[in-house]
């Protein structure tokens, strides 16, 4: 694997971490304060251009929309990356896809209606072939969509955004030959 934590203690060989509120506790990442702010934890190691990455998290809390995911293709300190989430917004919970360039967020019609609960288990499934990405999340496929851009040797990052959350594990690995992607 390219990347592959189970977070059973602070790596500082893997991860910056930024921000308040990060923790290691019984093989948990913890995000406890849920901030707009900009706080992550960001591979200090560049990822395949195309890959598979899978995160196990549970969104444990947050103030309004509750969003918890991986950034890739993150470089300029950030200011440029693709974004995969879900959200527990009340109001209309999701998976969504965005992108970050020079620092200004855009959402495109990349989303999919999802029940993403507080306190339930989830399994984020991401796979990048060149521009294509396919999300899917507890196995259940979402998204097929056409990036606009690649950034190479971009970094993975782990956020919560509005939201409080437990990240149990993440793998990032080299494409599976025989995977074949919705387009």
């Amino acid at each position: 694997a390219a990347l592959k934590d189970n977070f059973d203690s602070a790596n500082a060989k893997l991860w910056d971490v930024v921000g308040s509120g990060w923790s290691y506790n019984g093989g948990i990442l913890i995000q406890t304060v849920p901030s707009r702010d900009k706080q992550f934890a960001r591979s200090k190691n560049s990822h395949p251009a195309d890959f598979d990455l899978t995160l196990d998290f549970r969104t444990t809390g947050g103030t309004t929309y509750k969003s918890v995911g991986i950034r890739f293709d993150v470089i300029d300190d950030g200011k440029n990356s693709h974004t995969v989430y879900s959200s527990a917004y009340e109001k209309g919970p999701k998976v969504q896809v965005s992108h970050t360039h020079d620092s200004k967020t855009t959402y495109p019609d990349a989303r999919a209606s999802y029940p993403v609960k507080v306190d339930e288990d989830y399994q984020l499934q991401v796979q990048v072939r060149g521009k294509l990405i396919n999300v899917s999340l507890n196995d259940k496929f979402l998204i097929a969509y056409n990036l606009p851009n690649r950034n190479a040797n971009g970094r993975i990052e782990l956020f919560a955004f509005d939201a409080t959350a437990d990240f149990d594990s993440i793998e990032v690995q080299p494409p599976s030959k025989d995977a074949e992607l919705m387009k």
